[in-house]
């Protein structure tokens, strides 16, 4: 039996992040498609058409998708306006921001982030080298989870002990190294790399 394409199959494709592209989820806004309601309940934005679907659902599938029946009933229907959408989705695919998206590798600028930004910022804190900081113990839990693949818990802990001592102390406190056995650093390593990398991905 032929498998069934998603999207394709989807009555409104374009209108759902789950059925594009991460580089176009940016682009898509379907949080008022059907309908929005403040914190009392109370409807601010009422749901679209299905006529208003059908059209905005056209207009993403050009504009975002670039994608066309290139008929006269296209929104986009002249070869110059085709071409200057071709030349922003390449844009938008050649974009630094979209491509490190894609692939997961944004920190992630939650609003907690942002508050704790400006509280350091306020109080004299260097943020750069905070975010460098950041940038480093991310590099470091992904060496972990590649020697994981290959060494035992307490090997782990052994190279990144010889290599990485300062994202040790970072980790662990001076008691807790005392107290732990090196099996059980290693495991923790492993862990708190994995918790790590999950946190400052973003869809």
């Amino acid at each position: 039996m032929q498998k069934i394409n998603r999207r394709t199959a989807a009555k409104y494709p374009a209108l759902r992040r789950d059925l594009n592209t991460k580089t176009r989820h940016y682009y898509i806004e379907p949080e008022y498609i059907n309908g929005v309601v403040n914190a009392e309940g109370e409807q601010v934005i009422r749901p679209l058409t299905d006529k208003e679907k059908t059209w905005l659902n056209k207009f993403y599938e050009e504009y975002i998708v670039t994608s066309f029946k290139k008929t006269h009933r296209d929104l986009h229907n002249k070869q110059k306006q085709r071409r200057e959408l071709y030349v922003d989705n390449n844009r938008r695919n050649r974009c630094i921001y979209n491509a490190k998206q894609r692939t997961g590798d944004l920190i992630n600028f939650s609003t907690e982030n942002y508050d704790r930004m400006q509280y350091e910022t306020i109080n004299h804190v260097d943020f750069e080298m905070v975010y460098i900081n950041e940038i480093e113990m991310r590099d470091i839990a992904t060496i972990i989870l590649e020697l994981a693949e290959t060494c035992g818990p307490v090997k782990v802990y052994n190279i990144v002990k010889e290599d990485y001592p300062e994202y040790i102390t970072k980790i662990f406190s001076e008691s807790e190294l005392k107290k732990m056995k090196p099996m059980e650093i290693g495991i923790t390593l492993i862990e708190e790399a994995k918790m790590l990398l999950d946190k400052v991905h973003i869809e």
